[in-house]
Order: C-alpha cells, then sequence, then structure tokens
C-alpha cells in the first residue's frame, strides 16, 4: 500500500524559513526586551500575557515575591507589554484602525 503525503500538494505548508518576505528590523517589543534592566521581569511579563505553563497557577503576587520586586511592579510592566504589543487588557490583538485619507 502506498501512502500520499498530505503535505506535498500545492495545499503544502510552507515552512516560514523559506518565505520571500520576512521582518527583520526590531520591533518596539524586542526594544522593551533588550532595554530592560531586567530582563527577568521581561520574560514574566510575556509568560503572563500569553498565559505560558512556567507561570501557571501562579498569581501575580506569587510570581513577584519569587522574584523579589512587587506586585505592583509585575503588573506595570505586562501592561506596558500589553500596550506596546499591542493587545488589549486580555491579551488579544487589538484591531489597528484604517487609515482614510483624512487622517494621512
Amino acid at each position: 500500500m502506498k501512502h500520499r503525503d498530505p503535505y506535498s500538494d500545492t495545499g503544502k505548508f510552507h515552512d516560514p524559513a523559506d518565505w520571500d518576505v520576512a521582518y527583520v528590523e526590531p520591533s518596539p517589543i524586542d526594544t522593551f526586551m533588550m532595554d530592560s534592566e531586567d530582563p527577568r521581569l521581561v520574560w514574566i511579563t510575556v509568560a503572563i500575557t500569553f498565559h505560558l505553563t512556567s507561570i501557571r497557577g501562579l498569581s501575580v503576587t506569587e510570581i513577584a515575591g519569587q522574584m523579589g520586586v512587587s506586585a505592583a511592579t509585575v503588573s506595570r510592566a505586562t501592561a506596558e507589554f500589553k500596550r506596546l504589543a499591542n493587545l488589549d487588557p486580555a491579551g488579544s490583538i487589538q484591531a489597528i484602525p484604517r487609515r482614510t485619507a483624512n487622517t494621512i
């Protein structure tokens, strides 16, 4: 019996590394992460925002206590990350308003 490769047709998923166009400039988020005085705090804000398994089950207060910072510091950093990433408070991507000829 010959098995058919489901990825060999025109509907094949292409590896992003093979795509012709890629975003290669640093984003505001990259800058936020590179310029931070506390890279651990920045990573925690990413983990909180995207509900990564590394922080699941922990409150902001517990995370802050483990890091030796205040819960307010973690909350402010998380809010700043969401703002820079154009995410709403729940971590969803916000729609970017369309520009019209009058707003350019």
